[in-house]
């Protein structure tokens, strides 16, 4: 049971890290924006155009705790889902040795 809960745990952890590093869009360079996570944006920082007027770079930076849980949540379900059809179809596999495949 405890090695499952961690298996799940790790599965759950590669998972947010791997939509988070696929989410990720860095515009920085052309005065754009940085922002990551899925579904939901954790973390978004956006850089403005240079001001003549006061010498300096507008810039805003965005935390989203709710959205980091939420994200969390999700990954958690995506792993649950994942382990759960690699559970079925490794018992599918293991009960069809005669070469007969039944749909369900």
């Amino acid at each position: 049971m405890m090695k499952t809960m961690l298996k799940w745990l790790l599965y759950a952890t590669v998972v947010f890290l791997a939509l988070c590093a696929l989410s990720y869009h860095n515009d920085t360079d052309n005065d754009g924006s940085l922002s990551f996570g899925f579904p939901l944006v954790i973390y978004h920082k956006a850089v403005y155009v240079f001001f003549v007027t006061t010498n300096s770079i507008g810039q805003l930076t965005e935390f989203h705790p709710w959205h980091f849980f939420i994200d969390v949540v999700f990954a958690f379900a995506v792993s649950l889902v994942f382990t759960t059809v690699g559970r079925w179809l490794k018992k599918r596999k293991h009960n069809n040795r005669n070469g007969i495949t039944p749909m369900f």
